[in-house]
């Protein structure tokens, strides 16, 4: 039996680039984050983080068959994508 390759561990596909500032490109444009935005939880307490970047960062790792370990840290730490993942 052959050995199977790792999942790619690339961004978005290039018709769903966007930049996020500083991270990678975003799965979902401005105008889809903005149709469900109020979908998210509201703040509470403490400053949320980026929800359309752990948004993607979500995609990021159900697209590609990733552990949520294994996920791009520019998307946030790996615990809050599963937590926002699970809870969402």
């Amino acid at each position: 039996m052959g050995r199977s390759d790792p999942p790619s561990r690339e961004g978005p596909p290039r018709e769903h680039q966007e930049e996020m500032g500083d991270g990678p490109a975003a799965w979902l444009s401005t105008e889809q984050v903005a149709r469900i935005c109020p979908l998210f939880p509201k703040e509470r307490g403490c400053k949320r983080v980026d929800d359309r970047k752990v948004l993607s960062g979500i995609i990021h790792a159900l697209q590609k068959g990733l552990r949520w370990v294994d996920a791009l840290a520019a998307y946030g730490p790996h615990k809050t994508l599963y937590s926002c993942c699970r809870r969402w």
